[in-house]
C-alpha cells in the first residue's frame, strides 16, 4: 500500500506553507510477507533526495502529524534519561511505552491541543500503540535464539 501526501492546489500550499518543507511518504511493502515495519520516506522538494526514517527517529510522529506538532518537536529517541528514585532499576533510559504514556497523560501545565484534536488524536493514539507493539515484536524477532535456548534449557532441566 502506498499513500503519498501532496499539496493539490495553490490554496492548499498557502495554508500549509508554514509547516515543513518536505513531502511525507508512507510506505508499506509486504510482497506477500507480513509487514516487518513501517517507514516514513522524506523527499526534499528542491533536489528530490529521499531519506528513510524509522519509528525510533525523533521527528517521526511530528512529521506524520504536522497539525498536532506544527513546530516539529522531537519525539521519542533512545537516549531519554530515566529519572527514578529506585536504585535497583537496570535501565538508564525511558522505554517507548513509557514515553507515549507520558505524552498521552493530561497535565494542567500543558496545552490541550493533543487531547482536543478529535479524530486526529484517536489516530495518533492508535499509531503510538502500533509503534510500541512493532518495537516489541522487533525485539522478539532479534532475540529469538536467546529466547528459545532459554526455553529449551528449562525444559531440559525439568526432565532431569
Amino acid at each position: 500500500m502506498r499513500s503519498i501526501s501532496t499539496l493539490r492546489s495553490t490554496s492548499d500550499q498557502a495554508i500549509l506553507r508554514f509547516l515543513v518543507e518536505e513531502l511525507i511518504h508512507m510506505l508499506n511493502e509486504s510482497g506477500g510477507n507480513p509487514i516487518d515495519s513501517r517507514d516514513v520516506l522524506i523527499e526534499a522538494r528542491g533536489n528530490g533526495i529521499v531519506k528513510r526514517i524509522s519509528k525510533l527517529h525523533p521527528p517521526f510522529m511530528a512529521l506524520e502529524y504536522q497539525l498536532l506538532f506544527p513546530y516539529g518537536e522531537d519525539g521519542f529517541h533512545l537516549n531519554i534519561p530515566l529519572t527514578t528514585t529506585s536504585t535497583t532499576n537496570k535501565r538508564n533510559n525511558v522505554s517507548l511505552r513509557e514515553y507515549y504514556c507520558f505524552r498521552l497523560h493530561s497535565r494542567k501545565s500543558e496545552g490541550k491541543t493533543l487531547h482536543k484534536s478529535g479524530r486526529l488524536f484517536h489516530t495518533y493514539v492508535v499509531d503510538a500503540y502500533v509503534v510500541v507493539l512493532e518495537n516489541n515484536i522487533d525485539w522478539y524477532r532479534r532475540n529469538q535464539n536467546t529466547i528459545r535456548s532459554d526455553l529449551y534449557n528449562r525444559l531440559e532441566d525439568s526432565f532431569m
